[in-house]
């Protein structure tokens, strides 16, 4: 690496510590979001060292913030989100989760790895850039953006829409995984409603009506002994069911005359929405009639060539700079990586953090290992646009 960029970061801890602090003191719940809170401390932060930034807001106070350094044709893009989930029962957490509490190399808080430690670490690699700017031969793009927990209309998709985000590469470190997981395939997700219809009568006379939440158990039943169609894949496990929600029925004293599921199902390349819509019709009507199938929204499944220059540049810096192995696998979930590789951008999400810890009590982050993920983004930054 080179060693001016490696002394930077290696100074850099204290400088970290504070600033991912300062970010998880700002109350950037989503909804609303209000990312404009953190933006103004990664301001505060760029203009420190005189690095340059744009903001871009789709909505008053989900404001977005970017950095360009360098010059070039060949373009790596990587952000993290400033948004976070909210905290939920105050009572489980050791810590204020608003306080960036650290006890030895582990900080507290909320969004410390879901996502602002991979943001503050981000922008030690871009002050450490900054410094060697004129001998890059392309552009580092680093962003921090709004909306991620809420499906990224105000952040990345909004930014993408707009051309702001021009890329050949993105590196979306939301993932977690220790610096070992390389994201490569994700699964679709679709949402289906499913109802059931009966006929209204009176609770004391259920015999002269039809049931339409009994007939939702009997689907119900279907749905747990379903098995899905599907060709395996190398990085990803079989489809998954959740039946999420049910309503149904007016009143105690009435046969219900409708009752709705709503199933999330997250599905494999070889799978479509059509098709198991299909065939959740073809044997639920086996069994009842009386009922509608309806997709409500869906994600598709994304991936990436496993051995493109992205992938096995990050495993070798990982390795020399880190001493980690990281390794390819694929997401039951979805990430911003769905959007680029759906414009031809190869995109895989890695970064630092045990993935266990998001949006639970007592999220925490080894502000260390946030350190290496510097280092590590750096060289990979140095050696795509050497």
């Amino acid at each position: 690496m080179n060693d001016k960029i490696l002394k930077n970061i290696e100074n850099s801890f204290d400088e970290l510590k504070e600033l991912l602090r300062e970010l998880v003191k700002q109350d950037t719940t989503n909804p609303p979001g209000n990312e404009y809170l953190g933006v103004k401390v990664v301001q505060k932060f760029l203009n420190k060292y005189n690095i340059p930034y744009e903001i871009h807001s789709k909505e008053k106070g989900r404001e977005n913030i970017i950095v360009r350094i360098g010059k070039g044709d060949k373009r790596l893009f990587s952000a993290g989100h400033l948004d976070i989930v909210p905290v939920g029962d105050l009572s489980q957490w050791k810590y204020p989760p608003f306080d960036g509490h650290v006890e030895g190399n582990i900080m507290y808080g909320r969004g410390t790895m879901d996502n602002k430690g991979s943001l503050a670490g981000l922008l030690i690699t871009v002050k450490a850039v900054w410094e060697i700017r004129d001998q890059l031969n392309g552009i580092f793009i680093a962003a921090g953006v709004a909306d991620e927990e809420k499906g990224s209309k105000y952040g990345t998709e909004y930014l993408m829409e707009k051309g702001l985000i021009d890329c050949n590469w993105a590196i979306i470190p939301d993932i977690g995984g220790n610096l070992m997981n390389i994201d490569v395939a994700e699964k679709g997700i679709v949402n289906i409603k499913i109802t059931t219809h009966g006929k209204s009568a009176h609770g004391s006379t259920p015999e002269k009506g039809i049931n339409a939440i009994e007939k939702m158990a009997e689907v119900i039943g279907i749905l747990n002994d379903l098995s899905f169609e599907y060709e395996p894949h190398e990085f990803l496990s079989a489809p998954t069911k959740n039946i999420g929600t049910i309503t149904g029925g007016s009143a105690p004293n009435m046969v219900a005359d409708r009752c709705e599921i709503i199933v999330n199902i997250r599905y494999l390349p070889s799978q479509t929405p059509e098709s198991i819509v299909a065939d959740l019709k073809k044997k639920i009507g086996k069994m009842i009639d009386g009922f509608d199938i309806t997709i409500i929204e869906y994600l598709k499944p994304s991936e990436v060539d496993p051995d493109n220059i992205l992938v096995n540049t990050i495993i070798e810096k990982t390795k020399a700079i880190a001493g980690r192995n990281a390794k390819r696998m694929g997401l039951g979930g979805g990430t911003v990586c769905k959007t680029f590789i759906e414009k031809g951008i190869p995109a895989v999400g890695w970064g630092p953090g045990p993935s266990d810890v998001a949006h639970i009590a007592n999220e925490y982050i080894d502000l260390k290992e946030v350190l290496d993920f510097s280092r590590v983004m750096a060289e990979i930054v140095i050696d795509l646009l050497k």
